[in-house]
């Protein structure tokens, strides 16, 4: 293998890692948002697990974090939950 291969392989597996952490990162931010929801619509135990978790599956591949804010902030108003504007600034 010539070193243009080897560097060529080695960026590529950076790649392969940053972008497994970004996903995973965030799957761990949507559950935690998901279980801080499920318990302000008064959801416990299994219930909001399962609600979090159906949040994580309807995010993946999704880049829009405005998209889930906005579903977050139309349950809460539909569950009669008074929350904030939230707002999010992309970095």
């Amino acid at each position: 293998m010539s070193e243009f291969d080897n560097r060529e392989e080695a960026f590529e597996n950076a790649f392969a890692v940053d972008e497994e952490i970004a996903f995973k990162t965030l799957a761990r931010r949507n559950k935690l948002l998901g279980l801080w929801l499920a318990q302000l619509l008064g959801r416990s135990g299994a219930d909001a697990d399962s609600y979090a978790g159906a949040l994580v599956a309807a995010q993946v591949g999704i880049s829009d974090a405005d998209a889930l804010f906005n579903k977050i902030q139309t349950e809460l108003a539909q569950a009669g939950v008074e929350c904030p504007t939230i707002v999010f600034a992309a970095r």
